[in-house]
């Protein structure tokens, strides 16, 4: 049976099927091997020095970079089984991901739904694979990433300000898309976003002592200070960090324009998407698209496996490319699947050029040619005329 002909009940079978199977695996891993390839105990060694009242962070920028909250969300897993945590943290982030994939999928017309929730699936579980076995937080990240896209999507901005303050409490990346999301939609988001991170910052003081909590903000801060500066020293997998592969050494002081300008530009055709086609969907998509990059390429701590969080986007933009671009479809699906390949064998192909050590280069290369392809798809079809109801996208 060719994959044109399956109905869309078997193609969403066939989609759940991969989520379980991927779920049973990690599962077995964890079984067979407790203990092993995991950074949980990070998190929940934080988790239990915050209620001991000790400091959750140290002061050479490794260990736990996350908010006081992230330690304090977590606090319920140090009271259960070690294996069962395991299991359960990966469960969750795992069910999370699956859940925001299918949400994506459903923001394209019912006959397309089921297809696209396989597609944007293919491409997300093998990039997920490694820092799902890992127990890393980049698969709760990647989920929310996804459902603040959807929420965007749908119009449900103040939603989607809620998702990624939430978010925020869990990893700091976050803060780059609930930036963005102000500054395009700052009437319907303001007041939401004092509120919500006025609580954000207050919630760790019913949880503790003040002069405990302050310690940790100032200690969070400087712990993540010295981390992106040993991220700069070292090799990460992040835009200056591929081109310091290849002896290329940008300075902190140009690393910080070059963001701003970046940042400055993502904050541009955001603004201008919105006020000017009127086409929320491929708008929110790109918001989030390039506010996902935008971590990627400018977070000096970066790894091959933290690009995961731009797997689902991946998918999409495989799915959605033949509906207008009849011409170029295998060429831009061609460059969209190299630059798959490329993050997704970042290091086990990197490694044979540079080295081990430096094996970090091809997976930013390759987000670099995903979203110059994504902008192309998704800004050609911004400026177009609106399509006639019905329209794949």
């Amino acid at each position: 049976m060719k994959f044109a002909e399956l109905t869309h009940r078997q193609l969403q079978y066939i989609a759940f099927t991969l989520w379980a199977a991927t779920g049973i695996t990690v599962a077995i891993f964890i079984l067979t091997s407790p203990g092993t390839r995991t950074v949980t105990p990070i998190f929940w060694e934080a988790s239990k020095h915050w209620i001991q009242g000790k400091d959750i962070y140290s002061a050479n920028g490794i260990g736990f970079l996350y908010f006081p909250h992230s330690a304090i969300l977590q606090i319920p897993f140090t009271s259960i089984p070690f294996v069962v945590a395991e299991l359960l943290w990966r469960f969750i982030g795992l069910g999370l991901c699956g859940y925001a994939c299918r949400l994506l999928a459903d923001q394209l017309p019912t006959m397309s739904k089921q297809s696209a929730f396989l597609t944007i699936s293919l491409f997300t579980i093998p990039l997920l694979w490694e820092s799902l076995r890992n127990g890393q937080m980049n698969v709760i990240v990647t989920a929310t990433l996804t459902i603040v896209a959807v929420l965007v999507a749908q119009d449900k901005i103040k939603k989607a300000v809620l998702v990624c303050i939430l978010g925020l409490a869990m990893k700091p990346y976050l803060a780059v898309p609930l930036l963005l999301i102000i500054g395009v939609f700052p009437r319907r988001t303001i007041s939401i976003s004092i509120a919500g991170l006025t609580l954000l910052f207050v919630a760790p003081f019913f949880f503790q002592s003040p002069d405990y909590v302050l310690r940790q903000y100032a200690a969070c801060i400087d712990s993540l200070k010295v981390s992106m500066t040993r991220g700069q020293d070292l090799y990460y997998a992040y835009l200056f960090g591929m081109l310091k592969v290849f002896t290329l050494s940008i300075s902190s002081l140009a690393q910080f324009v070059v963001s701003i300008i970046a940042a400055m530009g993502i904050y541009g055709v955001s603004l201008y998407a919105e006020r000017k086609s009127g086409k929320r969907l491929q708008t929110a998509m790109m918001m989030l698209l390039l506010s996902t990059s935008y971590i990627l390429l400018f977070s000096s701590r970066t790894e091959n496996n933290t690009f995961c969080l731009i797997a689902p986007f991946i998918g999409y933009l495989f799915f959605i490319t033949p509906a207008f671009a009849f011409v170029h479809t295998y060429g831009l699906r061609t460059l969209i699947i190299i630059s798959f390949i490329a993050m997704l064998g970042s290091y086990e192909i990197g490694k044979h050029f540079t080295g081990t050590a430096k094996a970090v280069w091809l997976a930013p290369l390759g987000l670099i040619v995903f979203t110059t392809v994504a902008m192309y798809v998704l800004w050609n079809e911004i400026t177009k005329p609106k399509r006639p109801k019905g329209s794949v996208l």
